[in-house]
């Protein structure tokens, strides 16, 4: 297959997962944070909230930020796996490959978002950059250390529930 012929193919599947990865997150917001109304900075005014900053600082910049920088390593992980191993990457066939690939997407994407806020936000003093980007790339790792779990709960919810609803 020719570049001319996939790239368009893999446009198309980061653009389904980064539109996936962006709703899950906006979603998880009702979860993980009931009771606070979320600053969403220029959409604020489409749900008659004051904007204060548009863009920086606000959950629109983290949710896409993080979806964009997610849905590229994790098809950029995909890819390599695939090319080491010389098969599909699934859970089911090789759940360690699985796991390690679930951790290491994870933590270079949010790496990578940590990075370009850390370089281009301009709430940022500029002598604070590096240390942001430390501080926030050792919280990346802490939290990505509890991905390797992540391929893990759709089988749990099948034992528990049934297996119509650990594939959903």
């Amino acid at each position: 297959m020719s570049f001319a012929t996939s790239a368009p193919k893999v446009a198309q599947a980061v653009t389904a997962t980064f539109a996936t990865y962006c709703t899950a997150d906006f979603l998880s917001n009702f979860i993980q944070h009931p009771t606070q109304k979320m600053d969403y900075g220029f959409l604020n005014s489409f749900i008659g909230r004051e904007v204060d900053q548009p863009f920086w600082g606000t959950r629109t910049q983290h949710i896409i930020g993080v979806a964009g920088c997610l849905a590229i390593t994790d098809h950029t992980s995909q890819a390599l796996f695939q090319k080491v191993f010389k098969k599909e990457l699934c859970f089911a066939k090789s759940p360690a490959a699985f796991v390690a690939h679930t951790f290491l997407f994870i933590f270079s994407g949010v790496t990578l978002y940590c990075a370009g806020d850390a370089a281009l936000n301009p709430n940022h003093k500029e002598e604070d950059r590096m240390t942001t980007f430390k501080s926030e790339t050792y919280n990346s790792y802490v939290g990505s250390n509890t991905a390797w779990f992540e391929p893990y709960v759709p089988v749990a919810v099948a034992k528990l529930a049934g297996p119509a609803a650990g594939s959903s």
